[in-house]
């Protein structure tokens, strides 16, 4: 018989917990999918421009993919007001370039089948 205990641990740097394993499990579904090339940046509603978001990171779109790809458990971070409750998004605070990025993904079916779709990916301090 194979037991399957969770561990909830604060981290400090972001102040979120450790993901669960079915969170762990849709974050290797999204970066499957990124691998693939089924990907794609949403276009956001609040007039901003996630080209625009990368830039002040100091990313092109492609590193932007990369930097999601090296997302684990570690930089998962619970969004206290989640504008998308229940959709199956995850949110993630890391490092990039001296800033800290917030990034918010989820898997949506496209015209053409499944895909991970980045939702946000800007300097934390904008929500």
């Amino acid at each position: 018989m194979i037991y399957l205990v969770t561990y909830v641990t604060i981290d400090t740097t972001t102040g979120g917990t450790t993901m669960n394993q079915e969170q762990i499990m849709l974050l290797s579904k999204m970066k499957k999918l990124i691998i693939k090339n089924k990907r794609r940046f949403a276009i956001r509603n609040d007039g901003t421009d996630y080209i625009s978001d990368l830039a002040e990171l100091g990313l092109t779109e492609d590193e932007a993919w990369n930097e999601i790809l090296k997302l684990n458990n570690y930089f998962y971070y619970p969004d206290p007001r989640p504008y998308y409750y229940g959709s199956g998004a995850l949110i993630f605070k890391k490092k990039i370039n001296e800033n800290i990025a917030y990034i918010k993904l989820k898997i949506e079916i496209g015209n053409f089948g499944k895909e991970t779709v980045c939702l946000s990916f800007h300097k934390s301090y904008r929500r």
